[in-house]
């Protein structure tokens, strides 16, 4: 466990390393002979390929109409960051704004790298405090959860169900169609969620 640990750990790093090397490729193609790089030379790239847009984390701007101007003009905020409506001069991207700009990315992408990791280690730990002896969660030791909490829901991205009246017994009946995905009307046996099924919900809901 701790060598596959450690050699995830040092791709991880090559693929850092990588990174950061195409990106001062990137700055020194897109570069003018004053060495940073203005508007019309960021927009020209973002309007040809989302490589910097991928690197950053973001949606392609592609450029076109109204809507992918306004989306370039956001992805050089992120760039421009001196002082003053337009930065460095006027719209100027120098070299330690751009790196510091995927700097940030990087670090938020760790961040939340490491929160769905968190989450991930929880969903097995709840797994297994509902499941019976045979391994499995069946309807009612899910719906003893639900109305216990919302940790469930949260976790799903949907609204507390609190399991009160006909409306909560339907909402709890909605949260196990999500699991039990097995084919039959009430799953695996009658209503049981298997481990690879409970996880696969939590996957679909982090998507």
């Amino acid at each position: 466990a701790f060598k596959k640990a450690q050699k995830e750990e040092e791709e991880d790093q090559q693929v850092q390393t990588k990174a950061k090397s195409r990106v001062r490729q990137l700055f020194d193609q897109m570069a003018g002979p004053d060495g940073v790089v203005d508007r019309t030379e960021l927009n020209a790239k973002l309007k040809a390929d989302s490589e910097i847009e991928e690197l950053l984390g973001h949606k392609d701007t592609n450029g076109v109409g109204l809507s992918g101007a306004r989306a370039m003009g956001r992805v050089m905020v992120l760039f421009d960051t001196d002082k003053g409506d337009m930065g460095s001069g006027v719209g100027k991207i120098t070299w330690p704004e751009f790196e510091a700009a995927f700097k940030k990315a990087q670090k938020e992408e760790e961040e939340d790298q490491q929160v769905q990791t968190k989450a991930k280690s929880r969903v097995r730990q709840l797994f297994d405090q509902m499941a019976g002896p045979d391994g499995v969660v069946d309807r009612t030791e899910l719906n003893a959860k639900l109305k216990a909490d919302s940790e469930i829901e949260e976790l799903l991205g949907h609204k507390d169900t609190n399991g009160v009246g006909l409306s909560g017994a339907r909402a709890m009946g909605r949260v196990m169609v999500l699991f039990d995905t097995d084919k039959g009307d009430m799953g695996s046996g009658v209503g049981k969620i298997t481990w690879p099924e409970f996880e696969a919900a939590f996957k679909k809901a982090q998507k």
